[in-house]
């Protein structure tokens, strides 16, 4: 079961680094293969509406991992970025939305 008490929410640089590096392995093993384009954009219409994307704090981790135009929103319940979370056919909310 998904803890999403406060103290959970407060995500170290490297639980965020392990859970990425988790994300990409499991994405490799995958095929690094996509969700179709309307799956994404109903994923993020989703995302965008959910009172639990933010901006991402000033930790180290977003800062080596995002791109200078990539769309810096992130889930305040699993650390990830909104924008490449979304892409991966593999990946889910971790609250169940998508």
């Amino acid at each position: 079961m998904l803890d999403i008490s406060k103290e959970n929410n407060q995500h170290k640089n490297i639980n965020l680094l392990k859970n990425g590096v988790n994300s990409y392995i499991k994405w490799g093993l995958n095929g690094f293969s996509t969700a179709p384009k309307e799956i994404i954009d109903n994923r993020i219409s989703i995302c965008n509406s959910c009172p639990n994307l933010t901006k991402p704090t000033n930790q180290f981790v977003y800062k080596i991992k995002l791109h200078k135009n990539e769309n810096a929103n992130i889930c305040s319940l699993c650390g990830c970025i909104v924008a490449r979370k979304t892409t991966r056919k593999d990946e889910s909310c971790p609250i169940g939305k998508w």
